[in-house]
Formats: C-alpha cells, structure tokens, sequence
C-alpha cells in the first residue's frame, strides 16, 4: 500500500505554489509544482491499481504546469486554480480508494481518515473550479467527513452506509474529473 503521507504532501505543495505564484515567485512555485509531481509518481508505485494512471496523469499535468508557471504562461492563481482541479480530482481518487482498502481490512481508522482526506480533495477541487459546490456535492462531502469522522473514532458503520457514501464520493469525482478536463474549459 502506498504512503498516505505523500498524498497530505501534495495538497501541501500545490498550496505552497499557489502562494508563491500570488506573491509573483514563478521560480519557487514552479519548484513546488515539480516536487508534487515527484511524489505523486513515487505514491503511484504502489497505489491502488484503479488509481496509478490517474496519478501518473495529474503528475504529467503538474510537471507541464510548473514548466508554464515558470516561462510565464501561467500568470495567475485563477490559471493555475483552474488547471489544479483534476489533480485535486486524481488525489480524491485515491484517497477514496485508500479508504476502501482500509474498509476492508476492517483499519476504520484509516478508512475513516482517508474517506475524510477524499472529502477534503473534492471540495478543494470543486473549489479551484470556480464553480462553487453545488449541493449534491455538499451532501456528499458532508456524509463523507460525517462518516469519516465516525470511523476514525472507531465508531461501526453499516455497509450500505459506507457504500452508500463510496458511491456518492466516486460519483462526484467523477465529475470533477469530467468538468477538469481540457476540453470542458
């Protein structure tokens, strides 16, 4: 199984390239944009089959992002927000497949915190969009980080219920991916 760690810092990296891009530094955002793109290729290795080319992509999209970021074709956050969607999509991805990996180990710890994490990279997606999070989309963020948060206390769940918020979670980053892709923008 992958390192979840290198998931938490990706979304930290594509923050940090944000800032710098904000404050102007193309040099340092691009940099950020490039160490993500490594360890979402070093997280693919051993992610979740359904996953790998999912990551694989969103980091040729980051290393194609940071080379734009760094020549001056990329100029603002609203650019790079709109671009950064489908990596958020591919990071919801895994996360969620994560999840149900723990789930079925029967880690609700894990599950709890990774179905938490896909909820997280949806909405941070939908965000960057500048579309807004419609309310199906709330609902679903909403029963995810609900039941994330009960697993993670340890808390049983029924597995309608878990499957229940599966479906809702794949469902919506499956849209987020569509919406994020070239064509749609």
């Amino acid at each position: 199984m992958a390192p979840a760690g290198l998931l938490a810092d990706v979304r930290e990296d594509l923050a940090g390239a944000r800032e710098d891009l904000a404050e102007n530094d193309r040099e340092d955002a691009a940099e950020e944009l490039r160490d993500a793109a490594g360890k979402l290729r070093r997280y693919a290795q051993s992610a979740a089959t359904d996953v790998r080319q999912d990551l694989a992509n969103a980091a040729t999209e980051l290393d194609a992002l940071a080379g734009e970021v760094r020549s001056g074709g990329i100029t603002s956050t609203a650019m790079l927000d709109e671009r950064l969607a489908g990596v958020h999509a591919a990071l919801a991805k895994a996360h969620a497949a994560s999840s149900r990996e723990a789930w079925g180990r029967r880690d609700l710890a894990a599950a709890g915190r990774q179905i938490t994490a896909a909820a997280d990279e949806l909405e941070i997606g939908l965000t960057r969009l500048g579309h807004g999070v419609d309310a199906g989309a709330a609902s679903v963020i909403r029963d995810a980080r609900d039941l994330g948060g009960r697993l993670a206390r340890g808390a049983e769940a029924t597995p309608s219920d878990v499957e229940r918020v599966f479906k809702g979670l794949g469902d919506e980053i499956e849209k987020l991916h569509r919406a994020a892709a070239p064509s749609q923008r």
